[in-house]
């Protein structure tokens, strides 16, 4: 139940993201990029799903995108259900990463298979990696939004969220690029032929940090 739950409030951020990336493709398609400039127009797309993706699994989501006024009915409902918090919480982080990483590879496939200039000199499965690559180096990202999904409602978890991206990347300017995650988004693996792996070690354990820290704050947060 909690599974379809968590994608029904889910649905209208999916389908919203897909159009994204659609509108994208075929404004980048009208014109003559290069591949630098193709996988670079591409990255805030990247870093605003993620933060679209997230949420806590206590706080229902409203299915627009409007703000909301005070906690949706059925967040008391959800409450009041047999599981844990901990449980809620990792129900929907586990649904919003897998919608997460089907959109974010999915974009990569579609890059490679519309443009000539990404095509050429890669495989398939070099855009599935490139992918991957992309949702790892997001990761911190969706648990940032995750924390203020806890305090604040959907669209203001948004502006916050780009906000705090925003601030991370001006604190992240010195810092080399193989592990800066910003700088990996931007020059995809496609154009590169390269897997970033420090910029992903560095997400991927700014993730779990993140997450431990969302969960403490999950079970003491009085909804």
């Amino acid at each position: 139940m909690l599974w379809y739950k968590n994608l029904l409030e889910t649905r209208s951020r999916l389908c919203f993201a897909v159009f994204w990336y659609a509108l994208e493709v075929y404004a980048l398609h009208r014109g003559s990029p290069n591949a630098a400039q193709i996988t670079t127009a591409f990255a805030t797309l990247w870093i605003l799903s993620s933060i679209f993706s997230a949420s806590t699994g206590v706080k229902t989501q409203a299915g627009g995108f409007s703000p909301a006024k005070g906690l949706h009915g059925s967040t008391h409902f959800t409450l009041s259900l047999p599981v844990s918090r901990a449980t809620l919480f990792g129900v929907r982080t586990a649904v919003g990463l897998i919608e997460m990483a089907v959109i974010i590879v999915a974009a990569n496939c579609s890059l490679w298979a519309f443009f000539p200039s990404l095509h050429a000199g890669n495989t398939l499965w070099s855009a599935v990696a490139s992918g991957l690559a992309v949702f790892a180096c997001c990761l911190s990202f969706y648990f940032v939004s995750a924390i203020l999904a806890i305090y604040l409602d959907h669209m203001w978890q948004l502006y916050g969220g780009v906000a705090l991206v925003w601030f991370c990347w001006y604190l992240m300017r010195d810092i080399p690029n193989r592990f800066n995650v910003f700088p990996a988004l931007g020059m995809s693996a496609l154009v590169t032929h390269t897997i970033p792996w420090e910029a992903i070690g560095v997400s991927v354990t700014a993730a779990a940090i993140l997450y431990s820290i969302t969960l403490r704050l999950i079970e003491a947060r009085e909804f």
